[in-house]
């Protein structure tokens, strides 16, 4: 099985032949929860795997995947054993992501930060990852890693895909929802 930690969601993709696939259209309404909504991006297909979790790939989640991750703070980082908190500086939060995606999968050990730095997110300071690895087959991969804490929760959202041609191709859709992710005050009560 070829392992690609991915912010912990690779148990989602487990279960991606239980999870129900939607293609996006453009009168496809904005992805919403209860603490935050989102704009999806039109051609791609969404599985929600849990309520924490949404996935969302355009040629299938080998070439090229985003991940939208909510987590109660305190269960954030649970391989390493911390816990996500507002009051963290945005690059203490991203170390805290870096250190879980290793603990995920120490076969990363290619993995180089190209980029750590703040960024706003649903209005809120958190930060923004540019990553780079290559997979055991020798495929150069690129991950954006956005992520954010409120009062009770750890967000982040993730997009991976092979350097030439997906990566450059899909980000400006990425970014395109980043922009969108809207914090809604449910989650600050």
């Amino acid at each position: 099985m070829r392992r690609r930690a991915f912010l912990a969601a690779l148990p989602a993709l487990a279960l991606a032949g239980c999870a129900n696939w939607e293609v996006i259209q453009a009168q496809t309404p904005p992805y919403e929860d209860d603490t935050y909504r989102i704009d999806l991006p039109e051609g791609w297909v969404r599985a929600m795997f849990e309520r924490e979790a949404v996935a969302l790939t355009r040629d299938g989640h080998h070439l090229e995947l985003i991940v939208v991750q909510r987590k109660p703070n305190k269960k954030a980082f649970k391989r390493i054993k911390k816990e996500a908190s507002k009051d963290l500086l945005p690059s203490e939060l991203a170390e805290l992501a870096l250190s879980e995606q290793k603990a995920a999968d120490p076969a990363l050990s290619t993995l180089v930060i190209l980029s750590n730095q703040p960024a706003l997110l649903g209005g809120r300071l958190g930060f923004r990852l540019h990553l780079r690895f290559t997979t055991p087959k020798g495929l150069p991969m690129e991950q954006l890693v956005y992520g954010v804490c409120d009062e009770k929760y750890f967000y982040s959202m993730g997009f991976q895909a092979p350097s030439f041609h997906y990566f450059p191709a899909y980000q400006p859709d990425f970014e395109r929802m980043v922009r969108s992710f809207k914090l809604l005050t449910a989650s600050e009560t």
